[in-house]
């Protein structure tokens, strides 16, 4: 065999075994979810013997996301922005709320939910005060407890309530 004959082969068996490597190995394409604030549960109302105590809401937030590795998990970086105001400053001048980020594709599962406490303390001078929440990192499953791929389109940042306070929420949407 000549030595133009010998690369050829060479050339051409490298492509033919790239191309066979391009073939059995395709990178998953995964794309971020999109980021919401959860309308029903975006503000607490605390309402005792009919007086307004407090009121807080989640008004912004900023978030990235990026997957592992083996892309079989989302990862996520939030940072949420919090809005209390204090009605009634004769009670205590602060409260824990707790709030949640949920990823609905994994419901039932209790790992499509993650809760998260905010301890929210008004200064003596203060009655209404915006907290940002830093650097929240989480993860979430792309696949399923069977093994299935799950695709994640939404996530959903809100405030955890009551039956009674989620109902007062969506009643004042409607007036």
């Amino acid at each position: 065999m000549q030595k133009s004959s010998v690369k050829i082969l060479s050339v051409s068996a490298a492509l033919l075994l790239s191309a066979c490597s391009a073939e059995t190995y395709k990178e998953a394409e995964v794309t971020c979810p999109s980021i919401l604030i959860a309308k029903d549960t975006a503000e607490i109302t605390k309402i005792v013997d009919n007086e307004t105590l407090w009121t807080a809401g989640i008004s912004n937030y900023k978030g990235y996301c990026s997957f592992n590795k083996t892309k079989d998990e989302l990862e996520l970086n939030l940072s949420i922005d919090f809005t209390a105001e204090l009605i009634k400053p004769v009670f205590e001048r602060g409260f824990t709320l707790k709030y949640y980020v949920a990823a609905p594709a994994l419901y039932p599962a209790a790992v499509g939910k993650q809760n998260f406490y905010l301890d929210v303390v008004f200064p003596e001078d203060k009655d209404k005060i915006n907290i940002r929440k830093k650097s929240i990192d989480l993860s979430f499953p792309l696949l399923n407890e069977n093994g299935e791929e799950v695709d994640i389109k939404d996530i959903y940042v809100g405030i955890q309530l009551d039956k009674e306070q989620l109902d007062f929420n969506r009643s004042k949407q409607f007036k």
